[in-house]
């Protein structure tokens, strides 16, 4: 069986990259005589191989601009979609990994992708959408989504998106799983904590900087002021201990956490400041986020890899995604900010941030246990996940 991986073609934002990785790494040891293919160039699929110690491919499904009035007839007649025809014409199945591609939060508009899944799946491509956040969709959206998912095999990783697909799209095979990043990486217990950070004992605390800052709805300014205000509280606070920025997605540079990072380091006059803006493996960022006191992110797939590791996090949600996969999971609503439409441009964001460390400091025992108390079920969901879409290849 030939099975294109689609959405993995950026290994440097290491939440893609994790799920990429445990789904190449979960199929090769449930399906027999699997051909993976991934949607990515030569330097991405090399980390992926790394990574996952696969021998896996790499595809190409660009194709030539188009005029409009072609791409809207294509678009609707579907087996004149260029796109479409790569998948059909080469594979068997297609895994379209989440998480935001269909959530309308994300883009209004997010929902026409299914219009070419329906596709596929009518012309005998198997369709899979994998770890997805979904709707929510009104007016039309929701009307199209009821038609073009109706027959798409869709996994979802949490409740909010389950709920939302039981009651108004109610495809046919769908399930509620956990973000696949919630999975055992197959190489974590090789990776280590840098000297540079672990070499005399001292505990230190991990800020994750998104360089999505559009979606926080500031300015590059705007952002490197806040960073640079609340590390500072932080070194107040903890003068014992290090701090350390690590960037977690380093592509596109336009929203890289790295460029970020390096802007946000000369603005800062501490010591005990340990920078990480170069790339690395997804399973050497885990284990650096696994080894904190506790983790402030802006990223979610930052947060996941924390609250896999029992580190507690302060997560700065740019989406509504944080609240579902976080939130709802381990019951940790209270920290949580919601951090949209330019919520960080005001001081006060800093003192209430800082409130939250100093209630995470006084509860830290309890809010351990109860991360421990959850993260069974979440990694036993996440294991059920490659098994539900395993299913669907074998048959």
């Amino acid at each position: 069986m030939k099975v294109l991986i689609t959405h993995v073609s950026n290994t440097l934002n290491y939440g893609s990259a994790m799920m990429a990785i445990n789904t190449i790494y979960g199929l090769r040891r449930s399906v027999k005589n699997i051909e993976i293919y991934c949607e990515c160039d030569n330097f991405h699929l090399e980390r992926l191989q790394k990574a996952t110690n696969e021998s896996i491919k790499s595809f190409d499904l660009s194709f030539a601009p188009q005029k409009f009035i072609n791409k809207f007839t294509n678009y609707i007649w579907g087996s004149r979609h260029p796109y479409v025809y790569k998948v059909v014409s080469n594979f068997d199945a297609i895994i379209v990994l989440g998480g935001d591609d269909l959530s309308e939060v994300y883009q209004r508009s997010a929902i026409l992708k299914s219009i070419l899944f329906y596709h596929m799946d009518r012309l005998g491509t198997k369709v899979i959408l994998a770890g997805q956040n979904v709707g929510p969709y009104y007016g039309i959206y929701r009307y199209i989504a009821s038609v073009t998912l109706k027959n798409i095999i869709i996994t979802v990783r949490d409740n909010r998106s389950f709920k939302f697909l039981s009651n108004y799209i109610k495809p046919k095979e769908y399930i509620e799983t956990r973000d696949l990043a919630f999975n055992d990486l197959p190489n974590q217990d090789e990776a280590s904590i840098p000297k540079v950070i672990a070499e005399d004992d001292r505990d230190y605390i991990v800020v994750v900087p998104s360089g999505l800052i559009k979606k926080y709805d500031l300015s590059p300014e705007e952002a490197i002021s806040f960073y640079i205000k609340l590390i500072t509280r932080l070194s107040l606070r903890f003068p014992n201990s290090k701090l350390v920025l690590l960037a977690h997605v380093l592509l596109p540079e336009k929203v890289s956490d790295g460029v970020l990072i390096d802007r946000i380091a000369k603005g800062l006059d501490i010591n005990d400041l340990v920078c990480f803006s170069d790339e690395m493996m997804p399973s050497e960022a885990r284990a650096i986020l696994g080894g904190a006191r506790f983790v402030i992110s802006g990223r979610m797939h930052a947060a996941v890899s924390s609250l896999y590791m029992g580190t507690p996090v302060i997560a700065l949600a740019y989406s509504e995604k944080y609240f579902g996969v976080i939130g709802d999971t381990f019951e940790l609503h209270e920290f949580i900010m919601d951090c949209r439409n330019g919520r960080l441009k005001s001081e006060k964001e800093v003192d209430e941030i800082m409130r939250m460390v100093e209630f995470l400091i006084d509860n830290f025992t309890s809010i351990e246990g109860r991360i421990e108390s959850k993260l069974g079920v979440c990694k036993k969901m996440a294991q059920e996940h490659i098994s539900f879409i395993s299913k669907f290849l074998k048959a």
